[in-house]
């Protein structure tokens, strides 16, 4: 699933190639991805002016005029692909942006995923925004934030990063780098993390986002950006899915464990 590394990368592209311009007309394959019916959904949206792009978690709200918002959430295979075809390739398009001049914006693969329709005005207050927690690339997020935050929990601290309504954004590939440079087992609670590992591990979140975006993302399945190209933050990864290669600090094997469900990597020897 594009983490929020990915999303953003998405975000500032697209912006460069469609703000400002005219939608000329929209198209929803499916109406099981959406809010709204296929016809409803073409109706609302052409002719519209696209006004900006934000980003909520590993969400993206296509802003138009008229009060009107696309909310796109890719889940796990999702894409977003630019195109200069007036047409749809093939039946993996589930959404198509046909603005004016030679661009469209296509989105593939949005199986699981979905496209809202809201109204601008009220976007925030959908459930799906509502719910989610603090961006941890927003200036909001301080270390005072996050340690207070910390006081009320007592749940694994893999877990407590994969929950959306805590830190938006936040997927396995990164919380499993966040918690190797903090040197923290994702199996600790978090009652018991010291102030001095609180504080390595808020400094490893602002790192690994940071690296993430620098390099535009991970490639481990199938993410590309817009133009089809992979990211690489992959070539940055010190355990994600490197189960029994070695540690690239103490050379011990990189263990691989279920947390929450989820499948996590981890070096025992080196994270505490």
């Amino acid at each position: 699933m594009p983490e929020l590394p990915e999303v953003e990368t998405y975000r500032r592209d697209i912006l460069r190639h469609f703000t400002g311009k005219i939608l000329e007309h929209a198209y929803l394959g499916r109406e099981k991805s959406s809010n709204i019916s296929c016809s409803g959904f073409e109706k609302t949206l052409s002719g519209k002016r696209l006004t900006g792009i934000k980003r909520f978690g590993k969400m993206l709200s296509f802003d138009f005029e008229d009060d009107i918002s696309a909310l796109v959430h890719l889940m796990v295979s999702g894409r977003y692909v630019i195109s200069n075809e007036r047409k749809l390739p093939d039946k993996s398009i589930q959404v198509a942006f046909w603005f004016e001049g030679d661009e469209s914006l296509l989105i593939r693969y949005l199986f699981l995923g979905f496209c809202r329709i809201y109204k601008t005005s009220e976007l925030e207050r959908c459930d799906e925004i509502r719910k989610l927690g603090i961006d941890p690339t927003s200036l909001d997020f301080s270390l005072k934030y996050f340690d207070k935050y910390l006081d009320s929990k007592k749940s694994s601290i893999k877990s407590l990063l994969l929950d959306q309504s805590f830190l938006s954004g936040i997927g396995n590939i990164y919380a499993d780098e966040i918690l190797f440079q903090a040197g923290i087992s994702p199996q600790r609670k978090v009652s018991n993390l010291s102030n001095n590992e609180r504080s390595r591990l808020y400094k490893a979140i602002i790192d690994q986002l940071r690296l993430g975006l620098k390099t535009r993302g991970a490639t481990i399945q199938s993410y590309a950006d817009i133009y089809g190209n992979p990211g690489g933050f992959q070539d940055n990864i010190k355990v994600h899915s490197k189960m029994g290669g070695a540690c690239v600090n103490c050379k011990s094997e990189i263990v691989k464990i279920r947390v929450g469900g989820r499948g996590t990597y981890y070096c025992p020897n080196c994270q505490k």
